[in-house]
């Protein structure tokens, strides 16, 4: 019995590394307001949405585009920033994004930035778009596969992300956060939830076998 715990917990074990928190290299903004990168791909959201742009390379980068994708419809993207929100100095862009009734606003500018189609219960990807690249949350959909997105949970807010995005030679290419929305857990997480759970079935049964032969 000791070698099947110790067998079971070896296989736990790698099973916790390869699930990872993520290998983007953009440094946590701010230790104090942001908790390290988790690794999260794809989240779950509320019906009302807060997206907030807090810096992005528009000032050098024409043509930006920050936005979200469903997790079935990878390939159809809504905007949330456009490049007619691009700023070269401090001045953080706002839109709020209902799930409900699909659509984006420009809080700022106080008019509609995008329409969907909504798809309850669905969970959603980010994108950080510029002429010629885009960039996903979702490792495997960037060309050449690799993660370029750092998520950073919020210290004092379960549903409050900073999410910034690299290039593939590195180097933060934006700096969004988004309010409202849950960590959609890695398949590796889930294997080793399982793994566990059929190991605690497993030992009880075992245990209740054995005693169930004393009797």
């Amino acid at each position: 019995m000791k070698r099947l715990i110790l067998a079971m917990f070896m296989v736990m074990a790698a099973v916790f590394v390869l699930a990872g928190n993520g290998s983007a290299t953009i440094t946590n903004p701010d230790p104090s307001v942001w908790a390290d990168d988790d690794g999260t791909e794809l989240f779950i959201p509320n019906n009302l949405v807060l997206g907030i742009e807090v810096w992005d390379a528009g000032g050098l980068i024409t043509g930006s585009r920050f936005g979200f994708f469903f997790g079935t419809a990878p390939g159809e993207l809504v905007t949330i920033f456009g490049p007619e929100d691009e700023t070269t100095g401090w001045d953080p862009q706002s839109a709020i994004i209902n799930f409900g009734s699909g659509v984006v606003w420009d809080s700022d500018d106080g008019e509609l930035q995008d329409t969907f189609v909504p798809n309850p219960g669905d969970s959603i990807g980010f994108f950080f778009s510029t002429l010629s690249t885009t960039f996903y949350t979702v490792a495997s959909l960037n060309t050449p596969a690799f993660d370029a997105a750092a998520t950073f949970p919020s210290l004092s807010s379960p549903t409050v992300y900073m999410i910034g995005f690299e290039g593939a030679s590195g180097g933060a290419v934006a700096f969004e956060v988004i309010g409202g929305v849950a960590p959609v857990p890695e398949p590796g997480t889930l294997l080793l939830l399982g793994g566990g759970l059929i190991f605690i079935g497993a030992y009880g049964y075992s245990k209740r076998h054995r005693e169930e032969g004393r009797i």
